[in-house]
């Protein structure tokens, strides 16, 4: 039976984003102004917050794997802001280019289950746009913060920080505009935390598939591991 009605703004794209975290299940949809995300209680069903994320309309949301830390973009494509929840704190402004562009995905990696929970979740943020590059941001500096956790700040008052600039970065082999999805993993070889490994996986709608490892200490930061042709049905 139908047990809760949201009004949003207009919402084209079906953007809606649910915590993988069955203690909490919370999720995130566009409110009712331009711009601005519900941060919504999916249990108990009700608002916990709300954001004005960016001035100009949703194109892309994403939810960390533990549901606190929320990616979001325009339909300029310029920007990617990273708010955490509950309070709705803005804690990090990347930049993505100065060109305009359409965000086809945002993914932060999931962290390693350990026992019953998953560890060291959000460390990495992706994003893959109509330009044809793949970005890559960490998110281990809290920048961008407010000084006052419970005290939220409007998006557009925040500016732009120096070194929130891509972690990483490489473009992909296929005409600019083509439709992908870029997705992180992680993992620990032999169980050991210190040793924590990150994947990126890319997806385009011509069935190009692409594996590439992640290391901080090489000059580039992106090797390519594996390229493949996948199936893709209609």
């Amino acid at each position: 039976k139908l047990l809760h009605t949201l009004e949003t703004a207009s919402n084209p794209r079906g953007l809606v984003e649910l915590s993988a975290d069955t203690d909490t299940c919370h999720c995130a949809l566009p409110g009712s102004g331009p711009g601005q995300v519900l941060y919504y209680d999916a249990q108990r069903l009700h608002a916990l917050s709300t954001v004005d994320a960016h001035r100009g309309t949703l194109a892309c949301l994403a939810l960390s794997s533990c549901g606190r830390l929320l990616a979001t973009s325009s339909d300029k494509g310029t920007v990617i802001r990273v708010h955490s929840f509950p309070q709705g704190q803005l804690t990090h402004t990347f930049r993505r280019g100065s060109m305009p562009a359409n965000i086809y995905s945002l993914s932060f990696s999931p962290g390693v289950l350990q026992g019953e929970a998953y560890e060291h979740s959000a460390r990495l943020l992706c994003a893959a746009s109509s330009t044809g590059t793949v970005h890559v941001w960490s998110l281990e500096a809290q920048r961008g913060a407010t000084d006052n956790p419970k005290k939220t700040q409007k998006a557009s008052q925040l500016p732009l920080l120096s070194g929130e600039r891509d972690f990483a970065s490489f473009k992909l082999r296929a005409p600019a505009g083509t439709h992908c999805v870029a997705a992180l993993r992680d993992s620990c070889p032999e169980g050991r935390p210190e040793q924590l490994q990150h994947s990126l996986y890319v997806l385009t709608e011509h069935g190009a598939w692409y594996s590439y490892r992640l290391d901080p200490l090489c000059s580039d930061r992106c090797l390519l591991q594996d390229e493949r042709r996948v199936q893709l049905s209609a």
